[in-house]
């Protein structure tokens, strides 16, 4: 890519990013809650700080220290005290116009990892994406209703997670309430049916590397569309802890899914949790993991 074209990649992102910043001092102005006031300053200064990561960048003086979950956690301290309080109809107004705000920022960072970059340029582009991207699945999954029963299942192989599906709907779960978490790798077998098949059928365009949509791409959001491997990693993670689902749970997930496993979650009515479940473990799920449970290994 040339370099005329890899600048104005780098300068449109800081401008976003300092578009961004600007909206989250609004919304501190705007909220009521302090907690709230805090969250948004917080994540203008972060905002304030990928924008100098980046000029750095222009005069080759950062350093890229990879995107672990450790820093995406770390990123999610003040969203998780901030989410957790009560709050009014003037503060649930801000967060939501706050969020579409985040969406916009985020198709940025898609439309950037999309294009040709360096290789170091590409790897810091994409750390920031991960904390960006967690923090908004976190926050959109803790604005929809996290007290609605969560079962999640993995599974090794496609066959499985198709036997999964199928008897999740043979069950009466309706495609809405089934997400699969995946690489592409793990279903490029499937193209044209299969997994991808019931991805096509939804609203949610298909997603890498979450493969079909349901409620968990719902909060992920679709700005992660072919931004390539381990761009949406942060999005996994950040949903699920959303969604109260354990930390240690989720790493297991998370990790699961990079080494190339299938990640099944319903949202089950009250009282079904049981029939969600038992469709996974008939099919050959692993943890098989109920909200507010412990998780119960299972083998097959």
């Amino acid at each position: 890519m040339a370099n005329d074209k890899v600048s104005q990649v780098v300068n449109d992102l800081i401008e976003e990013l300092r578009a961004s910043r600007e909206r989250n001092v609004a919304a501190s102005n705007s909220a009521v809650n302090p907690r709230l006031k805090e969250l948004f300053q917080e994540r203008g200064q972060r905002r304030a700080n990928f924008a100098a990561e980046l000029e750095r960048w222009e005069g080759g003086d950062v350093e890229v220290d990879g995107d672990g979950l450790e820093a995406i956690q770390r990123g999610l301290m003040t969203f998780r005290a901030a989410m957790t309080i009560e709050r009014d109809k003037t503060d649930d107004v801000v967060l939501h116009d706050a969020q579409a705000g985040e969406a916009s920022l985020l198709e940025s960072y898609h439309e950037a990892l999309a294009a040709d970059l360096p290789a170091g340029l590409a790897a810091l582009i994409r750390r920031q994406h991960e904390q960006l991207h967690a923090a908004y699945a976190y926050v959109s999954a803790r604005m929809g209703d996290t007290d609605q029963p969560l079962v999640i299942g993995m599974f090794g192989a496609v066959a499985d997670a198709q036997r999964a599906i199928d008897g999740l709907q043979a069950a009466g779960f309706d495609r809405e309430q089934i997400s699969v978490l995946a690489q592409e790798e793990s279903v490029k077998e499937t193209l044209g049916g299969g997994l991808i098949g019931l991805a096509a059928g939804l609203t949610i365009p298909i997603v890498f590397p979450v493969l079909a949509a349901g409620t968990i791409a719902a909060a992920l959001g679709t700005a992660a569309a072919g931004a390539g491997i381990g761009a949406s990693y942060g999005g996994i993670f950040g949903a699920l802890v959303g969604w109260d689902v354990t930390e240690e749970e989720t790493h297991r997930y998370v990790e699961g899914v990079r080494q190339g496993e299938i990640l099944i979650a319903v949202h089950t009515e009250p009282g079904r949790r049981e029939a969600a479940a038992d469709a996974l473990r008939q099919a050959g799920g692993k943890s098989v993991s109920r909200r507010y449970e412990e998780a119960e290994e299972v083998e097959g």
